[in-house]
Protein backbone atom coordinates (compact mmCIF):
# COMPACT_ATOMS: atom_id res chain seq x y z
CA UNK A 1 0.00 0.00 0.00
CA UNK A 2 2.83 2.38 0.85
CA UNK A 3 4.45 1.63 -2.50
CA UNK A 4 1.21 2.37 -4.33
CA UNK A 5 0.84 5.73 -2.55
CA UNK A 6 4.44 6.67 -3.28
CA UNK A 7 3.95 5.74 -6.92
CA UNK A 8 0.84 7.93 -7.10
CA UNK A 9 2.75 10.86 -5.59
CA UNK A 10 5.55 10.40 -8.14
CA UNK A 11 3.04 10.31 -10.99
CA UNK A 12 1.35 13.51 -9.76
CA UNK A 13 4.70 15.33 -9.48
CA UNK A 14 5.66 14.08 -12.94
CA UNK A 15 2.44 15.52 -14.36
CA UNK A 16 3.03 18.90 -12.70
CA UNK A 17 6.66 19.07 -13.84
CA UNK A 18 5.69 18.03 -17.38
CA UNK A 19 3.05 20.78 -17.54
CA UNK A 20 5.59 23.27 -16.20
CA UNK A 21 8.02 22.19 -18.94
CA UNK A 22 5.38 22.82 -21.59
CA UNK A 23 4.45 26.15 -20.00
CA UNK A 24 8.04 27.42 -19.92
CA UNK A 25 8.53 26.23 -23.48
CA UNK A 26 5.46 28.19 -24.62
CA UNK A 27 6.67 31.21 -22.63
CA UNK A 28 10.01 31.23 -24.46
CA UNK A 29 8.37 30.48 -27.81
CA UNK A 30 5.58 33.07 -27.83
CA UNK A 31 6.26 35.66 -25.09
CA UNK A 32 9.98 36.10 -24.37
CA UNK A 33 10.96 36.43 -28.00
CA UNK A 34 14.44 36.01 -29.44
CA UNK A 35 16.41 39.05 -30.55
CA UNK A 36 15.63 38.33 -34.20
CA UNK A 37 11.91 37.96 -33.48
CA UNK A 38 11.92 41.28 -31.62
CA UNK A 39 13.53 42.96 -34.61
CA UNK A 40 10.93 41.47 -36.93
CA UNK A 41 7.96 42.34 -34.70
CA UNK A 42 9.00 45.67 -33.15
CA UNK A 43 11.78 46.87 -35.43
CA UNK A 44 14.25 46.85 -32.54
CA UNK A 45 15.74 44.60 -29.84
CA UNK A 46 13.67 45.36 -26.74
CA UNK A 47 14.26 43.65 -23.41
CA UNK A 48 11.63 41.23 -22.11
CA UNK A 49 11.56 39.46 -18.76
CA UNK A 50 9.10 37.82 -16.39
CA UNK A 51 9.48 38.07 -12.60
CA UNK A 52 13.02 39.35 -13.10
CA UNK A 53 14.04 36.37 -15.26
CA UNK A 54 14.88 36.89 -18.93
CA UNK A 55 14.63 34.36 -21.76
CA UNK A 56 17.98 32.76 -20.94
CA UNK A 57 17.09 32.38 -17.25
CA UNK A 58 13.86 30.63 -18.24
CA UNK A 59 15.81 28.37 -20.60
CA UNK A 60 17.94 27.32 -17.63
CA UNK A 61 14.78 26.70 -15.56
CA UNK A 62 13.46 24.60 -18.46
CA UNK A 63 16.67 22.55 -18.37
CA UNK A 64 16.39 21.99 -14.59
CA UNK A 65 12.75 20.91 -14.95
CA UNK A 66 13.86 18.44 -17.62
CA UNK A 67 16.41 16.91 -15.25
CA UNK A 68 13.78 16.65 -12.51
CA UNK A 69 11.35 14.94 -14.88
CA UNK A 70 14.08 12.50 -15.93
CA UNK A 71 14.80 11.65 -12.28
CA UNK A 72 11.10 11.07 -11.62
CA UNK A 73 10.89 8.88 -14.72
CA UNK A 74 13.75 6.72 -13.39
CA UNK A 75 11.84 6.22 -10.13
CA UNK A 76 8.65 5.47 -12.08
CA UNK A 77 10.43 2.78 -14.14
CA UNK A 78 12.05 1.35 -11.03
CA UNK A 79 8.68 0.91 -9.29
CA UNK A 80 7.20 -0.76 -12.40
CA UNK A 81 10.29 -2.71 -13.48
CA UNK A 82 8.79 -6.21 -13.14
CA UNK A 83 5.65 -5.15 -14.99
CA UNK A 84 7.70 -3.56 -17.76
CA UNK A 85 9.85 -6.71 -18.14
CA UNK A 86 6.80 -8.97 -18.38
CA UNK A 87 5.16 -6.78 -21.02
CA UNK A 88 8.46 -6.54 -22.93
CA UNK A 89 8.91 -10.34 -22.92
CA UNK A 90 5.36 -10.86 -24.16
CA UNK A 91 5.81 -8.20 -26.85
CA UNK A 92 9.11 -9.61 -28.17
CA UNK A 93 9.27 -13.39 -27.76
CA UNK A 94 12.73 -13.95 -29.23
CA UNK A 95 15.44 -13.44 -26.59
CA UNK A 96 18.15 -12.25 -29.01
CA UNK A 97 15.77 -9.73 -30.59
CA UNK A 98 14.82 -8.55 -27.09
CA UNK A 99 18.45 -7.97 -26.13
CA UNK A 100 19.25 -6.22 -29.42
CA UNK A 101 16.16 -3.98 -29.13
CA UNK A 102 17.03 -3.09 -25.54
CA UNK A 103 20.60 -2.10 -26.41
CA UNK A 104 19.37 -0.14 -29.44
CA UNK A 105 16.89 1.78 -27.29
CA UNK A 106 19.57 2.65 -24.72
CA UNK A 107 22.04 3.67 -27.43
CA UNK A 108 19.54 5.92 -29.23
CA UNK A 109 18.55 7.52 -25.92
CA UNK A 110 22.19 8.25 -25.06
CA UNK A 111 22.81 9.69 -28.51
CA UNK A 112 19.96 12.18 -28.03
CA UNK A 113 21.61 13.33 -24.80
CA UNK A 114 25.23 13.66 -25.97
CA UNK A 115 24.85 14.74 -29.61
CA UNK A 116 24.86 18.51 -28.80
CA UNK A 117 28.43 18.12 -27.49
CA UNK A 118 29.67 17.12 -30.95
CA UNK A 119 27.80 19.74 -32.98
CA UNK A 120 29.58 22.81 -34.31
CA UNK A 121 27.24 25.84 -34.26
CA UNK A 122 26.83 27.95 -37.38
CA UNK A 123 28.25 31.39 -36.63
CA UNK A 124 26.53 34.35 -38.29
CA UNK A 125 27.43 38.02 -38.54
CA UNK A 126 25.30 39.96 -36.05
CA UNK A 127 26.35 43.27 -37.56
CA UNK A 128 25.05 42.28 -40.99
CA UNK A 129 21.87 40.96 -39.46
CA UNK A 130 21.27 44.22 -37.64
CA UNK A 131 22.05 46.22 -40.77
CA UNK A 132 19.53 44.19 -42.72
CA UNK A 133 16.81 45.03 -40.20
CA UNK A 134 17.77 48.68 -40.02
CA UNK A 135 17.77 49.08 -43.80
CA UNK A 136 14.06 48.31 -43.87
CA UNK A 137 13.56 51.80 -42.45
CA UNK A 138 10.43 51.02 -40.46
CA UNK A 139 9.52 49.02 -37.40
CA UNK A 140 6.61 46.62 -37.67
CA UNK A 141 4.58 48.89 -35.39
CA UNK A 142 4.47 51.48 -38.13
CA UNK A 143 6.81 54.01 -36.52
CA UNK A 144 9.12 55.81 -38.91
CA UNK A 145 12.73 54.81 -38.36
CA UNK A 146 15.77 57.09 -38.64
CA UNK A 147 18.84 55.29 -39.93
CA UNK A 148 22.43 56.09 -39.01
CA UNK A 149 24.43 53.97 -41.48
CA UNK A 150 27.69 54.54 -39.58
CA UNK A 151 26.48 52.81 -36.39
CA UNK A 152 23.49 50.81 -37.65
CA UNK A 153 21.19 52.69 -35.29
CA UNK A 154 17.42 52.59 -35.39
CA UNK A 155 15.23 55.17 -33.67
CA UNK A 156 11.47 55.34 -33.53
CA UNK A 157 9.39 58.51 -33.41
CA UNK A 158 8.44 57.71 -29.83
CA UNK A 159 12.02 58.13 -28.72
CA UNK A 160 12.04 61.71 -29.93
CA UNK A 161 8.91 62.30 -27.88
CA UNK A 162 11.01 61.63 -24.77
CA UNK A 163 9.68 58.26 -23.71
CA UNK A 164 11.89 56.79 -20.95
CA UNK A 165 11.27 53.23 -22.00
CA UNK A 166 12.81 53.95 -25.41
CA UNK A 167 16.08 55.34 -24.07
CA UNK A 168 18.09 52.34 -25.31
CA UNK A 169 16.78 52.26 -28.86
CA UNK A 170 19.88 53.93 -30.25
CA UNK A 171 22.07 50.92 -29.41
CA UNK A 172 23.31 49.09 -32.53
CA UNK A 173 21.80 45.65 -33.00
CA UNK A 174 25.25 44.07 -33.27
CA UNK A 175 25.66 44.69 -29.51
CA UNK A 176 23.59 41.90 -28.01
CA UNK A 177 24.03 41.05 -24.32
CA UNK A 178 22.41 37.93 -22.88
CA UNK A 179 21.81 36.99 -19.27
CA UNK A 180 23.56 33.67 -19.82
CA UNK A 181 26.85 35.49 -20.50
CA UNK A 182 29.40 36.05 -17.77
CA UNK A 183 30.72 39.54 -17.15
CA UNK A 184 34.08 38.43 -18.53
CA UNK A 185 32.52 37.01 -21.71
CA UNK A 186 30.67 40.26 -22.41
CA UNK A 187 33.76 42.37 -21.69
CA UNK A 188 35.96 40.19 -23.90
CA UNK A 189 33.48 39.99 -26.77
CA UNK A 190 33.13 43.79 -27.06
CA UNK A 191 36.64 44.72 -25.90
CA UNK A 192 35.44 46.70 -22.88
CA UNK A 193 37.20 46.37 -19.49
CA UNK A 194 35.12 44.38 -17.02
CA UNK A 195 36.01 46.88 -14.27
CA UNK A 196 34.57 49.68 -16.41
CA UNK A 197 31.25 47.84 -16.70
CA UNK A 198 31.27 47.13 -12.95
CA UNK A 199 31.87 50.78 -12.06
CA UNK A 200 29.06 51.99 -14.33
CA UNK A 201 26.62 49.47 -12.85
CA UNK A 202 27.77 50.04 -9.24
CA UNK A 203 28.91 46.43 -8.93
CA UNK A 204 31.65 45.97 -6.30
CA UNK A 205 35.05 45.29 -7.84
CA UNK A 206 35.37 42.25 -5.56
CA UNK A 207 32.65 40.45 -7.53
CA UNK A 208 34.10 37.77 -9.80
CA UNK A 209 34.17 38.48 -13.53
CA UNK A 210 32.91 34.94 -14.04
CA UNK A 211 29.52 35.71 -12.50
CA UNK A 212 26.64 35.41 -14.96
CA UNK A 213 24.97 38.67 -15.91
CA UNK A 214 21.49 37.27 -15.28
CA UNK A 215 22.38 36.63 -11.64
CA UNK A 216 24.07 40.03 -11.26
CA UNK A 217 21.04 41.68 -12.83
CA UNK A 218 18.71 40.34 -10.16
CA UNK A 219 21.11 41.41 -7.40
CA UNK A 220 22.01 44.91 -8.60
CA UNK A 221 18.88 45.88 -10.51
CA UNK A 222 20.28 46.76 -13.93
CA UNK A 223 19.09 45.54 -17.33
CA UNK A 224 20.89 43.95 -20.25
CA UNK A 225 20.14 47.13 -22.20
CA UNK A 226 22.06 49.10 -19.56
CA UNK A 227 25.15 46.99 -20.31
CA UNK A 228 24.63 47.40 -24.04
CA UNK A 229 24.45 51.17 -23.54
CA UNK A 230 27.69 51.17 -21.52
CA UNK A 231 29.46 49.16 -24.20
CA UNK A 232 28.16 51.37 -27.01
CA UNK A 233 29.19 54.58 -25.19
CA UNK A 234 32.64 53.17 -24.43
CA UNK A 235 33.14 52.17 -28.06
CA UNK A 236 32.07 55.61 -29.30
CA UNK A 237 34.48 57.33 -26.94
CA UNK A 238 37.32 55.13 -28.19
CA UNK A 239 36.64 55.97 -31.84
Amino acid sequence: MKKAKLNLIIDIIMLVVMMALIGVGLLNRYVLLTGQQKWEKYGENLEFDLWGFDRHDWNYIHFILGLILFGLLVFHIWFHWKLILNIYKNLIRNKKTRIFSGFALVLISLLFVVFPIFIEPKIGDMANKGERHSQEGYGSNGDEAIIDTNHVQVYSQKQHEGSNKDRHRDIPSNIDIEGSMTLLEAATKYNVPADHIKSKLNIPSSISDNERLGRLKRTYGFTMSDIEGIIYKYQKEKQ
